[in-house]
């Protein structure tokens, strides 16, 4: 092995340094980004500048530091593969290097040791193809290419610097704009729209299509309003290193985001009309296993309906209450059972679980004492043996 202080400063005519891999000088002087320029396009589908400008700075900067990482590592293994080399020689023709003659076991190990196998994810993508590239090419030649990196930098460098020059003129945006548009989307065009069908849905009779049709509405723009304040939960890391002209601080502006997830969270009550059906009950499935429920009875009125002006509003009232005492059971039923189930971390809390036990016990009789139907019955014993 060479020591450091022996080996040769001497470059060869078309090597590292001078044409970095050409025939001629010139030949790199008109092509400054070598033979890896289809990696300027490659990167350009993938990362483009449709980000406002911070975004885009932020995310191109890293994307240039992960690319000079991976040069600067690849150079690093480069340096100790060679001190494992036995022959050097500056003055080789690039068909004898293709052709792997001066392949090496040590250097060859060592480069194959630094490339490692690269799980890393985008955007340290590029960097791990800065290495592969590096480590595969270095063990062709007989002394240290480190300049090979360049190659594959340059064209990804100049990439970043396009999209940061075309994020500022072209495509400029801010990162306030982003995050009003989003809020604006998810607030205003689909939580407002889902409020407006939930008033809607009461001048509809529950036994209806058209009431099914709609809370389903319902729930589809309450899951696309949470989509939308998913994107704008992004945007506050950045607000405050916008560079932006408004009315309100960037401080302010993120406060909004937080009112707006209240908002969603209140309106996921939106979605229980799909919950309640008034021909049979539906209780939560337990891990016990339960018996099956008879088959729903036609209800029977007990008297003769009026013809009173004021029995349709005095119907849509009653039909109104009984979905909530419904709701209500199905809540209590809910949380006696997994109290029940969950009985020991209630009884370790002390007097206060118990209490907590038969709070749930006494409501839930009170609810389920006036009901006649079987399945709730049957709900009721089970809670019963759950909670002895």
């Amino acid at each position: 092995m060479p020591r450091i202080s022996a080996m040769s400063a001497s470059r060869p005519s078309w090597g590292p340094g001078v044409s970095q891999g050409r025939s001629s000088p010139s030949d790199t002087e008109q092509r400054p980004t070598g033979q890896a320029k289809f990696l300027l396009v490659v990167s350009a589908l993938f990362d483009p500048p449709a980000d406002p400008f911070i975004s885009v700075l932020q995310r191109e900067l890293i994307f240039a530091l992960f690319m000079t990482i991976g040069w600067a590592w690849s150079a690093f293994g480069i340096f100790f593969a060679h001190l494992a080399r036995h022959h050097t020689d500056y003055n080789v023709t690039l068909t004898e290097v293709l052709s792997g003659q001066y392949i090496e076991t040590g250097p060859t190990v060592i480069c194959a040791a630094k490339k490692g196998p690269g799980p890393y994810a985008f955007p340290s993508v590029f960097g791990t193809i800065t290495i592969d590239i590096s480590f595969v090419t270095a063990v062709l030649f007989p002394y240290p290419y480190y300049t090979i990196g360049k190659v594959v930098v340059l064209p990804l460098v100049l990439h970043a610097s396009l999209c940061i020059l075309a994020s500022a003129t072209i495509f400029a945006s801010t990162i306030i704009a982003q995050y009003a548009s989003a809020l604006a989307r998810s607030l205003e065009l689909v939580l407002e729209s889902a409020i407006r069908e939930h008033r809607s849905i009461f001048k509809l009779s529950p036994s209806g299509s058209d009431f099914s049709a709609t809370a389903k509405k319902i729930s589809r723009l309450v899951t696309r309003a949470g989509g939308g304040l998913g994107l704008a939960a992004a945007a506050p890391r950045l607000v405050k290193s916008d560079i932006a002209f408004g009315r309100f601080a960037p401080s302010d502006v993120g406060r909004v985001q937080e009112f707006g997830r209240g908002l969603f969270v209140r309106a996921n009550g939106l979605d229980i009309f799909p919950l309640i059906d008034l021909t049979r009950e539906r209780f939560p499935v337990t891990p016990l296993p339960s018996n099956p429920s008879p088959p729903a009875m036609t209800p029977v009125s007990s008297r003769r309906q009026s013809s009173h002006p004021g029995t349709t509003a005095i119907g849509r009232a009653s039909v109104v209450i009984e979905m909530v005492r419904r709701t209500m059971t199905l809540t209590l039923h809910t949380a006696l059972t997994w109290a029940a189930l969950d009985r020991r971390n209630y009884i370790a809390r002390g007097e206060q679980g118990e209490a907590t036990l038969e709070m749930y016990m006494e409501m839930y009789k009170s609810w389920t004492c006036t009901r006649t139907c079987t399945s709730s019955c049957v709900g009721h014993v089970q809670v019963q043996r759950l909670y002895k």
